[in-house]
């Protein structure tokens, strides 16, 4: 069965890059604190059943979360090699 959330890193310039799948809400954040030790910033989720997205920022320090926080900012394409992501 293929897991229906999509886990994307953001860039500095909006695009997207894709990490992961998971198959809930609480697994898709868990991936994205593992993912944020090497790479904290901006995450989004997305539900390919629902098209529903949420972005999250990931703060760390000293290798540690600070913050798992829905992210304000949109999310746009600047690369048509990365995934075609648009709010």
């Amino acid at each position: 069965m293929l897991q229906p959330l999509d886990i994307f890193k953001t860039d500095s310039e909006g695009g997207v890059l894709w990490c992961s799948a998971a198959e809930d809400l609480p697994a898709a954040k868990r991936c994205i604190e593992k993912l944020a030790h090497s790479s904290p910033g901006e995450y989004l989720i997305l539900d390919q059943q629902t098209g529903h997205r949420q972005r999250m920022m990931v703060i760390s320090k000293d290798d540690s979360i600070q913050a798992l926080l829905p992210a304000r900012t949109p999310v746009t394409t600047r690369n048509p090699r990365k995934t075609a992501i648009s709010s």
